[in-house]
């Protein structure tokens, strides 16, 4: 089971995705990116 995890406030958000933007547009292959995108989805919602 899944511990109850705080959501991030809208400005912790975009600054997180701001950094993260950087990281994919570096990654070359798909399976990378498709990872990176995974990963942006459980930190965010």
């Amino acid at each position: 089971m899944e511990k109850h995890k705080e959501r991030m406030t809208i400005d912790e958000e975009r600054k997180y995705l701001h950094k993260t933007r950087k990281r994919y547009w570096k990654v070359k292959s798909r399976k990378q990116r498709s990872e990176l995108l995974d990963e942006i989805q459980r930190i965010t919602y």
